[in-house]
């Protein structure tokens, strides 16, 4: 599947964030995430 398959699915994907989640991850991981989420939703806040 390509871009050109599917325009539109293609350009709302590259709207929506991802967060790293896997079962590896570590402590550290997990709460270096959820500072860089608190932050940006802070910055975002109206």
């Amino acid at each position: 599947m390509t871009a050109d398959t599917a325009p539109i699915a293609t350009a709302v994907s590259n709207l929506i964030p991802s967060l790293p989640l896997y079962p590896a991850m570590s402590r550290t991981d997990i709460d270096d995430t959820a500072a860089a989420v608190r932050k940006i939703a802070t910055a975002y806040q109206r």
